[in-house]
């Protein structure tokens, strides 16, 4: 667990399981004075292929709040085309509870285990964290009264995938 100003934790996870598969996880968590999106990576991998996912979770409702839309994901757009060339959208994560809580450019893909890949994904989440890393460099306090709301959806993600996925608490709490 890794603290940085401007976010409440950075938590980065690697599992080995039986010299069988990989799995990496990020998570960056503003801190409840900055709007700045929830940045999550997950990547497992064996012999049998990757499983991917990456994405940038709004703390804002972006249908109601447009502006956070327009700031926050959408400097992802390049980027989020780059990576739908390579790997195109599947149904590797598609509960209900997940698919509400990703932003619209949420990459989730599987793929063969070749070390072209391997590269692509990992350019993908460094492209990714570079958007994120300029959001956050630019980023300031914002109203209370702004992240009141805010907090309470991140709040929100967090206990969902507390109560619904196997991610671990020490990338949630």
């Amino acid at each position: 667990l890794y603290k940085a100003p401007k976010l409440e934790k950075i938590a980065l996870g690697v599992g080995a399981f039986r010299e069988k598969l990989m799995s990496y996880a990020l998570m960056i968590w503003p801190d409840d004075n900055h709007a700045l999106p929830v940045f999550s990576s997950y990547w497992a991998d064996s012999a049998k292929g990757s499983f991917f996912i990456l994405d940038m979770y709004p703390i804002a409702d972006c249908i109601r709040d447009l502006p956070y839309l327009d700031k926050y994901l959408a400097p992802l757009d390049d980027v989020y085309e780059k990576g739908l060339d390579s790997f195109p959208p599947s149904r590797v994560r598609s509960e209900n509870w997940f698919r509400v809580v990703c932003s619209p450019y949420l990459i989730a893909t599987e793929a063969e285990a070749t070390p072209e890949n391997r590269d692509k994904l990992l350019d993908l989440t460094a492209d990714y964290l570079r958007v994120y890393i300029d959001l956050w460099k630019k980023e300031g306090p914002s109203p209370a009264a702004y992240m009141k709301e805010l907090n309470v959806r991140k709040n929100a993600i967090r206990a969902v995938f507390q109560a619904r996925d196997s991610i671990g608490d020490m990338m949630l709490t």
